[in-house]
C-alpha cells in the first residue's frame, strides 16, 4: 500500500501517474525504476534553445581495465586505480598505472575506456606523471578521438613517443568525456 496525500492506495490502483505535494521520503529500500529508458524527469514548461532532453535515465559506476601500449606492443602494468562514473551521457574516469620496464618503443596510448566517446572531434583529458617519468618539458595531456575508446598520450607538439618516458614510471589520467 502507498499513502498518497489523502488516502492509501494499492499498487494495482496506480495505473495513471499520481501527484504528490511536498517531499517524498523512503524510510527503507530504494526507488526502483522498472523500465529501461525511464528515469528522473527534470522537465520545465519551456525548454531553453537547443535542449533536447531533461530525463536522467542512466547512472553507473565501476572499474575498467586500461592497456598501455608503446607502438604496437602492450606493456606489463600494475593498475592501482581505474574507475569511472557515468551519469547520463557524461563519463568521468580516474586512472593510475605503473610500468616497470619499457619493452618496446613507439607512440604511447592506453586502450580500454569503459565507453566510446561520442562521435565528432577530439577532447583532451588531464594527464599527470611523477617527476622523472616524462622527459619532455611541454604540457602533457591525453586526448580521445570521436567514437574512440583510446587515450592518446600527447604534448603540445603532438603524440608522445615512448622515448619521452623514463625506463619505468607511472601515468595518471582524470577527466570527463561524453558518450
Amino acid at each position: 500500500m502507498l499513502k498518497t496525500a489523502s488516502k492509501l492506495v494499492s499498487a494495482s490502483q496506480l495505473i495513471t501517474p499520481i501527484s504528490l505535494a511536498g517531499d517524498v521520503t523512503l524510510s527503507t529500500g530504494n526507488l526502483v525504476i522498472g523500465t529501461s529508458g525511464k528515469g528522473v524527469d527534470f522537465s520545465i514548461t519551456t525548454h531553453p534553445a537547443g535542449m533536447t532532453s531533461e530525463l536522467l535515465a542512466d547512472y553507473e559506476e565501476g572499474t575498467w581495465t586500461p592497456v598501455l601500449t608503446f607502438g604496437t606492443t602492450n606493456q606489463t602494468i600494475t593498475i592501482p586505480l581505474a574507475t569511472y562514473v557515468k551519469v547520463g551521457k557524461s563519463v568521468t574516469i580516474n586512472m593510475q598505472i605503473t610500468y616497470a620496464a619499457k619493452v618496446s618503443s613507439g607512440r604511447v596510448f592506453i586502450t580500454g575506456l569503459p565507453f566510446a566517446k561520442e562521435a565528432g572531434g577530439t577532447i583532451p583529458l588531464l594527464a599527470g606523471c611523477p617527476a622523472g617519468t616524462v622527459t619532455t618539458l611541454a604540457a602533457i595531456f591525453y586526448n580521445v578521438d570521436g567514437g574512440g575508446t583510446t587515450l592518446n598520450f600527447a604534448e603540445q607538439a603532438g603524440d608522445i613517443n615512448s622515448a619521452s618516458l623514463a625506463a619505468s614510471g607511472s601515468l595518471f589520467c582524470s577527466g570527463t568525456y561524453f558518450v
